[in-house]
């Protein structure tokens, strides 16, 4: 149940994108990285036939429950990206909130991926391009109270660790008594552009069609999105 807090703490607050894969969504979509729904939900509420992976089997057990209680048809699958084998392909492809950048041997999740993508089909991504690194808390934490508890997630440091960027948190839980316990969480994201990631889709016959971004909010950094068509 922890990883599903912490996840929806620190990334399912973020909204700026929805309207964007809702504009390049067409079924059926797969949704890679789905986590615990945030988009998901979101285009099968839309009315989108969705298909949504993660690795993480907790994240995708409450994706089917939440897809249940709110009454929408989400195809909920745990699954590797680098691995992919559907025996199915997609009209659109997405790959939300620079979840791409979190995957190791990232070459063998763009091969599957591609292998998935129907002629003619949609292939997007949001990558994070550029960010300065910091140290020091620079914002407020996020804070929610489940069951009782309270958790908050504290970024204090942006890492440039060369070939990646390393993001550094604090995590609290505090107990109704007050009792506090904080453990220390890193997430690394492989650097990538637009013009890499092109790179790397071109001999897979993919080709950029456009990329925009969208900006900063209070909590969340911006992001660069490419859409390719195949």
């Amino acid at each position: 149940m922890s990883e599903v807090i912490w996840h929806d703490l620190e990334s399912g607050g973020y909204g700026v994108d929805l309207p964007v894969w809702r504009e390049l969504a067409q079924s059926p979509v797969l949704d890679v990285g789905c986590g615990t729904g945030r988009v998901a939900l979101d285009l099968a509420a839309a009315g989108f036939d969705v298909v949504a992976v993660d690795v993480v089997s907790a994240f995708v057990d409450e994706l089917r429950e939440r897809a249940r209680r709110a009454g929408v048809a989400v195809e909920a699958i745990v699954a590797d990206a680098r691995t992919l084998d559907l025996e199915r392909d997609f009209e659109s492809i997405l790959v939300p909130q620079s979840s791409l950048q979190l995957i190791p041997e990232r070459a063998d999740a763009l091969a599957a991926l591609s292998r998935h993508l129907r002629p003619g089909g949609t292939f997007a991504v949001a990558i994070t391009e550029d960010c300065a690194p910091y140290e020091g808390i620079i914002a407020e934490p996020d804070r929610v109270e489940v069951g009782g508890r309270r958790y908050e997630s504290q970024p204090v440091a942006l890492r440039d660790r060369g070939s990646a960027l390393q993001i550094e948190r604090i995590r609290w839980i505090i107990e109704p008594d007050g009792e506090r316990t904080a453990d220390a969480d890193i997430t690394v994201i492989e650097k990538l552009t637009v013009d890499a990631l092109t790179e790397e889709l071109t001999p897979l016959g993919l080709r950029l069609e456009r990329s925009f971004s969208l900006a900063d909010t209070e909590h969340y950094v911006g992001a660069t999105v490419a859409v390719y068509r195949s």
